[in-house]
């Protein structure tokens, strides 16, 4: 409160009285550093210099007046009551707000009021002291505020639109929201092209999801040329609200026409042409707002729309200064991993997921994730070790536990282990391909061939394109030397790793 009564009382200059005495050039000298420190907000300061004029001039009523005014901004106004004393005897204006202000700082609030009533006497205009008093007087007794204000607006009808607005703001921080819009009324009736009134009706009216007269008032302004790119952006949102995208589309057009880079009406456009699924212009209208480069979700929306053209290059860029933007978000940092390897970029996934997990180890899904560049990579130990984490985290995540068994069988190392977990998580998930193949990996890895081939066919008649199954059971079907059969399966695995076990097919089987 101290704060705010200060930088009404000096926000404006302080210029001597026509009435004071020429001082000379030492006094003018201290006058103008005061006033310059005021500036600056080093009231300590200020004070020295104003009390060095007043031992020079010990009876000018404007240095007291400007000393007490400069001490209640440094928060010393204990320090000057003497001085407080004799300008509460002063019935000046500046002196009159001084005395209020120090009342005020004081909790003498009956006293404030009254020093401010008299400055209004005398300058029944002077909307910084009306301020001040409604300030005052709202948070003592808003309904003597509100019949004040209504009063005042008789007395001063060349301010009326002005005092039935804040009338009506005082109601409705008090939750009279009819009362409120009574006196918006009355504002635009005292002064017809009063804006900010239509504003607060309309405001009104879209809490009470009246959207029709809302959009009625700020129609209006535009009407009566009062309208801004604000105005326009409100009935724009209006028309999205009402489903009337055509003419929402107009008004945020509008907005861009004047201001390109405009962050709201960017939005808005980029809203409706992904609902229109049409993803370049959406993505275009992201990059136009004024906070693109700096906005990591902004950033991170437009990675989406950019996969959705097929972009993928394109989108982990995009998502690459998304994370850089925000500060290493966990989940920006998250999507553009999981960008990564969609890239096939898995060294580089490995190394955002760590930065990740070392921010938030409990995040299983991260952890999951960077098992799969980890089974990409062919580093089977810390595939291992990170699934051991996850089912000591969460014993019930059947995907662990098959990745977990499938670690170890890549490492021919704990079979029994293995299969103890591949068992778990089929009770889990009985029909997940995935297990089943793992547990048809177990019986290759301990030469049990048939039941190998038995649970490789089955994963594949869940999941019939999968190239790593398809290379399981080619290497199942050579095993029991069924070499004409092996060769297609393996060829379908597409895996550099299967091409000796070709040749040597091709020769056995005479092909």
């Amino acid at each position: 409160m101290k704060k705010f009564l200060c930088f009404l009382i000096l926000s404006a200059p302080f210029f001597l009285q026509a009435a004071e005495p020429d001082y000379g050039k030492t006094f003018y000298m201290d006058y103008i550093k005061g006033l310059l420190h005021v500036s600056d907000k080093k009231y300590d300061k200020a004070l020295d210099h104003f009390e060095k004029n007043l031992k020079e001039f010990p009876e000018s009523e404007f240095l007291k007046t400007l000393i007490l005014q400069t001490a209640i901004a440094a928060g010393k106004e204990d320090n000057y009551e003497e001085i407080a004393k004799e300008v509460s005897q002063y019935k000046d204006k500046n002196s009159l707000i001084a005395s209020a202000a120090y009342s005020w700082s004081k909790g003498h609030l009956k006293d404030a009021l009254s020093y401010y009533e008299s400055a209004l006497a005398l300058d029944p205009e002077n909307t910084a002291i009306l301020a001040q008093y409604l300030t005052l007087l709202n948070g003592m007794d808003s309904e003597r505020a509100v019949a004040f204000l209504e009063e005042y607006a008789e007395k001063v009808p060349e301010l009326a639109a002005v005092i039935f607005q804040e009338a009506g703001n005082v109601n409705l921080k008090r939750g009279r929201t009819e009362d409120a819009l009574t006196m918006y009324f009355k504002a635009t009736k005292a002064n017809p092209r009063y804006a900010e009134a239509y504003i607060s009706r309309a405001e009104i009216y879209q809490k009470q999801s009246k959207l029709q007269e809302s959009l009625k008032e700020y129609k209006k302004l535009e009407d009566m040329g009062l309208a801004d790119t604000y105005v326009y952006l409100r009935i724009g949102t209006l028309h999205v609200l009402l489903k009337n995208i055509p003419e929402a589309r107009k008004y945020f057009e509008k907005i861009l026409s004047y201001d390109p880079s405009s962050i709201l009406a960017n939005q808005f456009m980029a809203a409706i042409s992904e609902d229109e699924k049409n993803y370049a212009a959406a993505l275009k209208y992201l990059q136009a707002a004024g906070d693109y480069k700096t906005n990591a979700s902004k950033l991170l929306q437009a990675s989406f729309y950019a996969a959705r053209m097929g972009n993928a290059e394109e989108a982990s860029s995009i998502l690459d200064n998304a994370y850089k933007v925000s500060d290493k978000s966990v989940e920006v940092g998250y999507f553009y991993a999981v960008s990564l390897q969609d890239l096939g970029k898995h060294k580089e996934a490995v190394k955002i997921f760590k930065e990740i997990l070392s921010q938030t180890p409990q995040y299983e899904k991260a952890r999951m994730m960077y098992g799969v560049s980890l089974d990409a990579l062919g580093d089977n130990a810390e595939l291992e070790k990170q699934m051991r984490i996850v089912v000591g985290q969460n014993p019930a995540n059947s995907e662990a536990l098959n990745s977990l068994a499938y670690a170890l069988l890549e490492q021919n190392k704990k079979l029994k282990e293995a299969k103890k977990h591949i068992d778990r998580s089929l009770q889990l998930k009985p029909d997940d391909y995935a297990t089943i193949d793992s547990l048809g990996w177990y019986y290759y890895k301990t030469k049990d061939y048939d039941k190998a081939l038995e649970y490789f066919e089955k994963a594949l008649s869940k999941m019939p394109d999968d190239k790593v199954i398809a290379g399981h059971k080619g290497l199942a079907l050579y095993r029991l030397g069924r070499y004409k059969e092996a060769l297609p399966w393996i060829i379908k695995a597409e895996d550099k790793k299967l091409n000796k076990y070709i040749k040597k097919a091709e020769k056995k089987s005479g092909e």
